[in-house]
């Protein structure tokens, strides 16, 4: 079992235990807190279970049914889980409010702090652990994961720092205060996290619409292709770029001069090889398309060169190199 399987699977009973241990915990403190904590392992779990089988098939080869390969279905998954976090902080953020509007919760303290105390450690060795991994093997689903690692510790300090505050308030003149401090704090962690699902569910919507990746990371590729291309005589080209999951796809025309000639087709094959090699570094998982044609509206087929090639809006880059 390679490392990402290993840790998508350690993610997804760790994040059992945490749903047991929070329902549990629930009974005994009546916390809502804690029983938000609980839901969010539980859905984590399932997601986990799902982002298992996801993993082994973003590896399989193009086939009969998806010409292109399987890379789609991580941004897909991913997009779902968010969403199903945001709708789970949805839930939270209403139900505190509700406690608030209400007079608050009523809840037992020391119970509830040994949870919190121990929901803490583990969700942030496990983010830690999660980060680690998805930077040696280059996987979203287990970057994702340490996000949702990351999440469920935050929100554990949000209810861990309720039931001090709550504990050094009573017998003192804040003692009214106790019943909100819960509700309170929940409200407080809600929107302060939200953004990690909603950016989750943002960035991969964006790969599942083929949306051009960061401009500089467009940059990058686009000058390390060009430069390639002018050292073997080739001044303009047309690229094509889109991130899915982790696959980097890149689509190159590469207009030739009309005296370039060719005897072999394994010349041209090895001048592809060549261009290819300079690209290599720019992404771990890239798959490169390069054609060569004389005709400058061939990269172009929705009608023509786009008048402004430096505009935003132009569906790809369309430059000059100086010769060297």
């Amino acid at each position: 079992m390679d490392k990402e399987s290993r840790i998508l699977r350690l993610s997804a009973y760790a994040n059992l235990g945490v749903a047991i241990l929070g329902t549990l915990f629930f009974l005994w403190t009546d916390s809502e807190a804690i029983l938000l904590d609980g839901v969010f392992a539980f859905i984590s779990f399932i997601m986990g279970l799902v982002t298992l089988k996801v993993a082994s098939i973003v590896r399989r080869p193009d086939d009969e049914y998806f010409h292109f390969g399987y890379a789609q279905f991580e941004p897909a998954l991913n997009t779902v889980r968010g969403l199903i976090l945001v709708v789970v902080c949805a839930f939270a953020l209403a139900s505190s409010i509700g406690a608030i509007l209400d007079g608050g919760r009523a809840l037992k303290l020391g119970p509830a702090l040994i949870y919190a105390g121990v929901t803490i450690v583990a969700s942030f060795a496990l983010a830690a652990m999660h980060r680690k991994v998805a930077r040696e093997v280059e996987s979203p689903l287990v970057a994702v994961g340490a996000d949702n690692w990351l999440m469920g510790g935050l929100l554990s300090v949000g209810v861990g720092a309720a039931f001090v505050v709550a504990l050094v308030a009573q017998g003192t003149r804040w003692e009214p205060i106790v019943p909100y401090v819960d509700p309170v704090l929940v409200v407080i962690m809600v929107l302060a996290m939200i953004w990690v699902p909603v950016r989750v569910v943002f960035d991969s919507v964006g790969e599942l619409l083929m949306i051009a990746p960061e401009p500089d990371v467009q940059k990058d590729v686009d000058e390390r292709l060009r430069a390639a291309a002018a050292e073997l005589g080739f001044e303009r080209t047309v690229v094509r770029m889109v991130k899915v999951g982790r696959t980097f796809y890149l689509h190159a025309h590469v207009i030739v001069p009309p005296d370039f000639r060719l005897s072999r087709i394994a010349e041209l094959d090895t001048v592809r090889s060549k261009i290819g090699a300079a690209l290599k570094d720019a992404h771990p998982n890239l798959a490169v398309e390069i054609i060569f044609t004389e005709d400058p509206d061939l990269p172009f087929p929705a009608g023509g060169a786009p008048t402004d090639p430096a505009s935003d809006r132009s569906p790809a880059s369309d430059q000059k190199p100086a010769s060297p």
